[in-house]
């Protein structure tokens, strides 16, 4: 989830549905009846629910999901459940191949965290919403489209309306693959790493600029 969604008194600010069987499910009950409806059968081999379905943006959600989902061979031929979020960014299911989307401002960057939780459910990534924003940022350029929500990044790099500045994604891409790289070597600091090295990086760059 990209950012804290309240439900009556409670708040919740998880980026994932833990497991049905847990004593947060309670919570997650009245999170989700704030994201999306009951499921209805959808094109392009996806389940949307009634919300989306009958949203005048289902063209362009599900238009920005398949070129997302192109990023993700792990996820070929599986079907999303694909729903509309409300009060958040996005959100995504523990226990299936579900995401839940907010039209508004939504991004590719918002898309590549919530489908990269799919592969946290699968265990194929670390868990955590630190390590699914670096994940997101080192799976393609074209994803990079939005400053992450989770990792300190410099405020240089963003735009007044929640873009990114020229350059920034092609910065935010290269470290964030270059950390999972030192990850592979076993630095176990990557994160750390990461919003180190690009700290540094803007500082150049903003110094570079004024010469």
């Amino acid at each position: 989830m990209r950012t804290c969604a309240w439900s009556g008194a409670v708040r919740y600010t998880g980026g994932m549905a833990p497991p049905s069987n847990s004593g947060e499910q309670g919570v997650l009950q009245l999170s989700f009846s704030a994201l999306a409806e009951p499921p209805v059968p959808g094109a392009e081999g996806h389940i949307l629910t009634r919300a989306l379905r009958d949203h005048p943006s289902r063209a362009k959600i599900l238009r920005m999901v398949r070129i997302a989902l192109s990023y993700f061979p792990e996820l070929e031929g599986t079907w999303l459940r694909i729903g509309l979020a409300r009060g958040v960014h996005g959100y995504a299911s523990l226990e299936e191949p579900a995401i839940w989307l907010n039209p508004r401002g939504l991004n590719y960057q918002t898309i590549a965290h919530e489908l990269v939780h799919l592969l946290q459910a699968r265990g194929l990534v670390p868990m955590g919403e630190r390590s699914c924003d670096i994940f997101a940022l080192a799976r393609d350029r074209i994803l990079v489209d939005a400053p992450p929500v989770y990792l300190e990044i410099p405020d240089a790099l963003a735009t007044p309306g929640g873009g990114l500045r020229e350059g920034a994604s092609y910065l935010l891409h290269k470290t964030a693959r270059e950390a999972l790289r030192r990850r592979g070597e076993g630095e176990r600091r990557y994160i750390r790493w990461f919003e180190k090295r690009v700290a540094e990086a803007t500082v150049q760059q903003a110094f570079a600029a004024k010469k």
